[in-house]
């Protein structure tokens, strides 16, 4: 399962730690379920395939960045494992610098609830270069 589910809406960052037994607040249900919240990502049919799979979460709308940036056919070439700050270069045509962390498990041990300064930082760059970046191609 996934351990962390981070969330952009314009300049405000959420990370949500997921329950190991699948267990999440209603209004995280409520807010990917709704049909006016458009889930978007890079790979996100994985995600919302994981979601729904793990969590009973059902995503009503997603679009993966990638794939809508190619269909614009204005940023070249966009490759499968394209990296969020690849993408965002492209789509936002800036320079972008995502500094990912060294490890990438999200928590050291299930003891271990906070997270270090490096991964909030990493995680909402990502989180709203994403938001960013769907605005540019969805509006």
């Amino acid at each position: 399962p996934f351990e962390l589910l981070q969330i952009c809406v314009d300049n405000h960052c959420l990370f949500y730690d997921l329950d190991r037994y699948g267990k999440y607040p209603l209004f995280l249900w409520k807010l990917l379920s709704d049909n006016k919240t458009i889930v978007v990502g890079l790979g996100i049919e994985q995600v919302v395939k994981k979601l729904e799979k793990d969590y009973n979460m059902k995503i009503s709308k997603w679009v993966d960045l990638r794939d809508k940036a190619r269909e614009m056919a204005t940023f070249g070439e966009i490759a499968n494992n394209c990296s969020v700050e690849k993408l965002a270069n492209k789509v936002l045509g800036e320079e972008w610098h995502v500094n990912k962390p060294s490890t990438m498990e999200w928590f050291n041990s299930q003891y271990d609830c906070l997270l270090s300064d490096e991964k909030v930082k990493f995680g909402s760059l990502e989180a709203f270069l994403a938001y960013r970046m769907a605005i540019h191609l969805l509006l």
